[in-house]
């Protein structure tokens, strides 16, 4: 498979939910960090909004740390930047916690379960250095041409989320950043989708949207959904233009939720080879509501109800 042949170029260990965009590496060297808070409401322009938002109120972590080789100025180095947007204290909410961890969960992975949102970016910083500083000592016991450390350990990664819709008890958001090591020769990129229904402060998974039998009948709608977006003229072309295996472009539960239709994303190597990135794929509620159960959280926006 393409994701197993990924996996395999990947000489570092995958370690989160941004699996396809970390490698493990690491450095000892001393820190220039900055640590910011803020605050803004759930109606902030870059959330789609629809009638009615959701009383929610989001902080944002952010973090850029830069460390430096043994701290010595001709040695290479690693920065990571990190915007963590997360809903913060609601009065109106009695499962704020619950929700709190599920952005820290899908924005991480599962080994940041319990912490919270500070601690967690707080751990997550600290691992991510750690690997790094474990994997350029290995590279800088074994040569001293500075130029050949240059070119294999600078590093960057970059990681934020974003609040894609915030309204009827639904928060739709992705994980969206990029990973770039000299050992890799590609920048690997990543967004990932993460969508919770407030009432109950659980995920909403395509179970709890479609009927049964949904996945055959997606399936087709989906790549041709893939080859406009690609801008290609059809399946033929697409197969050609960047060795999509259509076999595998089937819904994968990474979607975005608004009020006019689900979004679907698919990662580098999940459909295709790198060099076709990423393919997203929107279905509007016209085009699927026949395989939508009536009772979803989205059958009003379908006009199921």
């Amino acid at each position: 498979m393409i994701q197993e042949e990924y996996k395999k170029q990947d000489f570092i260990k995958s370690y989160s939910k941004l699996s396809n965009l970390w490698t493990k590496i690491s450095v000892p060297l001393r820190a220039i960090a900055v640590f910011t808070v803020t605050s803004f409401l759930s109606c902030g322009e870059n959330i789609k909004q629809g009638a009615v938002n959701n009383i929610l109120l989001f902080d944002t972590i952010q973090v850029n740390e830069t460390y430096q080789i043994r701290n010595d100025l001709t040695m290479p180095k690693c920065s990571l930047t990190v915007r963590f947007i997360y809903p913060a204290d609601d009065s109106e909410n009695d499962r704020l916690k619950e929700i709190q961890e599920l952005f820290v969960v899908n924005f991480f992975d599962e080994s940041y379960s319990g912490l919270n949102p500070k601690e967690a970016v707080h751990a997550f910083k600290e691992h991510y250095f750690s690997e790094y500083k474990s994997f350029a000592e290995e590279y800088i016991d074994i040569t001293e041409d500075k130029d050949e450390l240059a070119m294999l350990l600078t590093g960057v990664g970059e990681f934020t989320n974003r609040i894609h819709f915030n309204r009827g008890d639904v928060v739709s958001f992705f994980t969206d950043g990029y990973r770039y090591t000299g050992l890799n020769p590609f920048v690997d990129y990543v967004k990932t989708a993460c969508n919770i229904n407030l009432k109950t402060g659980t995920l909403i998974q395509e179970s709890d949207l479609f009927n049964d039998g949904y996945k055959e009948k997606l399936a087709p709608l989906i790549v041709q959904k893939i080859v406009e977006w690609h801008e290609v003229k059809d399946i033929e072309e697409l197969k050609s233009y960047g060795g999509f295996r259509i076999e595998y472009i089937v819904p994968n539960n990474n979607f975005l939720i608004d009020a006019e239709g689900i979004t679907y994303l698919y990662e580098v190597y999940e459909i295709a080879p790198h060099s076709s990135g990423r393919s997203e794929a929107f279905l509007p509620y016209s085009e699927i509501s026949l395989y939508l159960k009536k009772n979803s959280v989205v059958a009003e926006w379908a006009g199921l109800k």
